[in-house]
């Protein structure tokens, strides 16, 4: 059932995938992919406190589960649980620590979250720089949370540099929502002041 739930979850077919999931997970309760694959297709389908709950149960049977704790922090970060997001962020990368979305999400919160107990410039700008040198570099969206780390570090000559990079590359690629965002962030580090993402 579990392979059947995945094809029709590919196929953008949610509601059939999440009753595959659940009768496999009726024949066999302790399977973590399943629980998995049942949190992804609630997540896409928006009921993230139910997704929130099916990456708890992966985490209760894989605790070391690098995907769950990336997938637990994005849903927990969207609900406005940023702590806890951040936990499972640093979890997530104690397995994977190459896996660029980890990298910048956990970036991107440290360099710009509101709460000033939850930000760290230097942590930032070492994930945010591993997220892009593992991306080549050339990755405007990866550019715009470096060039927030910088900022978040008092480091406002690089934060100008990248963000204006991030911005040509964004520009040329025709990313008129991130070019926007970017030139509004841009023009915050030019008058020395760093980015703080609005609650």
């Amino acid at each position: 059932y579990n392979n059947l739930g995945v094809a029709s979850l590919r196929k953008g077919r949610r509601a059939e995938a999440m009753a595959y999931f659940q009768k496999s997970l009726e024949l066999r309760p302790r399977r973590a992919e399943v629980h998995g694959s049942l949190g992804d297709a609630l997540y896409l389908e928006g009921r993230r406190g139910e997704a929130i709950m099916e990456f708890q149960k992966v985490l209760e049977l894989e605790p070391d589960n690098p995907r769950a704790h990336f997938n637990l922090g994005l849903a927990l970060a969207q609900e406005g649980r940023t702590g806890e997001a951040v936990n499972h962020y640093r979890k997530a990368l104690q397995g994977d620590p190459s896996a660029i979305p980890t990298l910048n999400n956990l970036a991107w919160i440290l360099a710009t979250c509101p709460e000033a107990s939850l930000r760290n410039g230097a942590e930032a700008v070492r994930h945010a720089e591993e997220a892009s040198r593992l991306a080549g570099g050339e990755n405007a969206g990866l550019l715009d949370t470096l060039a927030a780390a910088y900022a978040e570090a008092g480091r406002f000559p690089e934060a100008m540099e990248t963000a204006r990079r991030g911005l040509a590359l964004a520009t040329s690629g025709e990313n008129s929502t991130l070019a926007a965002g970017l030139r509004r962030r841009l023009a915050l580090y030019e008058a020395g002041r760093p980015y703080r993402k609005v609650p």
